[in-house]
């Protein structure tokens, strides 16, 4: 062992040379001296309650005194751990607990320094003690604002759950029905309000006319009054007209009641006291730009400043909801179309009887779960029924897909597409490679089907294997979507019911874990807007790329749906039907 004898006149220039670098530094360094030295043989809440009285500040730098907000270090001297702790006096008791069972020392510890109600600095604390005799005589130690770097991290975290949660909300939505869309938005405000700790959040809608408005859907949290029963029927333009106003003009409107007066009228400032709103936030609901109604959030404990953050998750929950409601809008018209259909062929006669059971479950919106792959499919006709295809039949190792849209619109169609599936089932069962069911399925129908044709898509996925089969009759190509790769698979071959003597051909490939296989109807890029140009088929794989970062296939279809309806401003010509193969 090397034993260095050191100088006093050395021993004080390291001295002098440390405390320069402690005074210089940006970290916070201190000393905390006990006025009465701690004996260690006490309890742990009797050293803890020791410490927070006995123990001040003898030394410390300015950066020390900055996180506390004293401006100089001097008006930190003398000062006790109990008063430098404020409003963290219980944030402290924690820190002294892990000090003491830590043996006296921590490293690396983060604390919470309580500024007031709402400010909050994180440190990261590292102590040591100085113990002699069996007593505690004094504390060094460091501690490092990290509010930035914590409040990125908590930022980060939030973001990471609302996308989650809007996930949650958008695969809802999508699969909401007439009968579960009133439960499926009461738990979306339910878990909105949670997330953003307002006090109520709510959903008001149109009269078909427009002229009365409803509170329809209303959540609140325990202490707040409800008052959805109280908001029927309102006369739109009387009782909200600076709301109507502003959503019809913005599609956002927010207010404080002690601070915007100016923006409101007296029946919508007494709307507000009867509730005891301090303030909200509202965005519009909207369909081609025409209000449907708005959702919004109250603040009724205490007035807050809604934030920009506060009112893109509001919008993106409007937009999320205004697309549910006119989908499940569509379902009963769908309904009610179905009920006259039923009336209808209840008065002809039983050849249009077969008609209205083939019609039947032609789209598959259900498909089986397995570990291996998933289906999430989406279908919007154009007629009260339609001609497009999905239908699948299950086998031990693998599954066989037909996705196909027959020529026209209406009954001939839905009754085409009936015997397409029974066709493709049939041949399936047996087990017939893909090209040879289209093969099976233009011998069974040439005969029986007149000026109809039929456009196909047949593929036969080995789902262990992740080998995929296909066989094109006329169909637009399958896309491959593959992290940042994006495949057209190549074929082409002739539509079934076109010529008699046809020979089909298969390809096949290996997919890889995480691939996306896309199926779509031609509804879906031959499409016009306003100015009458065409959306085209390159167009509509921008979309579908642009899109391709949603790893939830429901989002996936939903997003791109939206941009083709926004593009054709809802005005469809033929059926809009999707098809999305996820491999596990």
């Amino acid at each position: 062992m090397v034993i260095v004898n050191f100088s006093p006149s050395e021993i004080k220039r390291m001295k002098e040379h440390a405390y320069h670098f402690m005074q210089m530094s940006e970290d916070g360094f201190c000393c905390l001296s006990l006025e009465k030295p701690m004996p260690l043989t006490l309890s742990l809440e009797h050293q803890t309650q020791h410490i927070l009285n006995f123990a001040k500040i003898s030394e410390c730098n300015i950066s020390m005194a900055k996180i506390y907000g004293c401006s100089n270090r001097e008006k930190m001297i003398g000062t006790s751990l109990e008063a430098l702790s404020g409003k963290s006096l219980d944030e402290s008791r924690f820190l002294i607990h892990a000090f003491l069972k830590n043996n006296y020392t921590l490293q690396n510890y983060e604390s919470e320094l309580r500024i007031d109600k709402s400010a909050i600095k994180y440190l990261l604390c590292n102590f040591y003690g100085e113990v002699e005799s069996g007593h505690l005589l004094s504390i060094w130690g460091s501690q490092k604002d990290i509010t930035q770097i914590k409040s990125s991290q908590i930022k980060l975290e939030k973001m990471l759950f609302l996308e989650k949660l809007l996930g949650r909300i958008s695969k809802s939505f999508l699969s909401a029905t007439p009968d579960s869309i009133d439960a499926i938005i009461n738990s979306c405000l339910k878990d909105l309000g949670e997330v953003k700790h307002i006090d109520r959040s709510y959903v008001f809608l149109l009269s078909k006319y427009g002229n009365k408005i409803s509170n329809s859907h209303e959540w609140c949290r325990e202490g707040i009054s409800k008052h959805k029963d109280d908001l029927q029927g309102l006369n739109f333009e009387k009782s909200m007209p600076s709301t109507k106003n502003a959503l019809s003009k913005d599609n956002i409107f927010q207010a404080s009641l002690k601070k915007d007066h100016s923006k409101l009228t007296k029946d919508e400032i007494q709307m507000m006291e009867v509730q005891s709103i301090q303030s909200f936030l509202l965005v519009g609901l909207k369909n081609e730009n025409k209000l449907m109604g708005f959702v919004g959030f109250d603040a009724v404990r205490l007035a807050y400043e809604w934030t920009i953050e506060d009112i893109s998750l509001l919008q993106l929950f409007a937009d999320l909801l205004s697309f549910a409601l006119l989908n499940v809008n569509f379902q009963k018209e769908l309904i009610e179309k179905d009920k006259s259909l039923l009336e209808f062929y209840d008065r002809m006669n039983d050849d249009l009887e077969i008609a209205k059971e083939t019609q039947k479950n032609l789209v598959s919106l259900d498909f089986p779960t397995s570990t291996y792959y998933q289906l999430t499919s989406y279908f919007r006709p154009f007629e009260k029924v339609g001609g497009d295809i999905i239908s699948y039949h299950l086998h031990t190792d693998y599954i066989d897909l037909m996705f196909g849209d027959v020529s026209g619109h209406g009954i001939s169609s839905a009754m085409v597409s009936g015997m397409v599936i029974l066709s493709f089932r049939n041949s399936s069962r047996l087990n017939e490679s893909p090209a040879q069911i289209l093969l099976s399925m233009n011998r069974d129908l040439k005969t029986i089907v007149l000026n109809h044709h039929i456009t196909a898509a047949c593929a036969r996925y080995y789902f262990k294997e992740r080998k995929l089969v296909y066989s094109y009759a006329g169909h637009p190509p399958l896309v491959l979507i593959n992290q940042d790769n994006f495949e057209e698979l190549p074929g082409m071959n002739t539509p079934l019911l076109t010529l008699e003597n046809i020979e089909y051909f298969e390809k096949d490939l290996i997919l890889a874990p995480g691939s996306r296989l896309v199926f779509y109807s031609d509804g879906c890029y031959e499409i016009f807007n306003r100015d009458k140009q065409l959306l085209g088929l390159y167009p509509f794989f921008e979309i579908l790329k642009k899109e391709s970062h949603s790893k939830d296939a429901a989002r996936f279809i939903q997003n791109s749906i939206l941009k083709i309806l926004n593009f054709c401003s809802g005005d469809i010509k033929d059926d809009l039907t999707m098809l999305v193969l996820d491999v596990n």
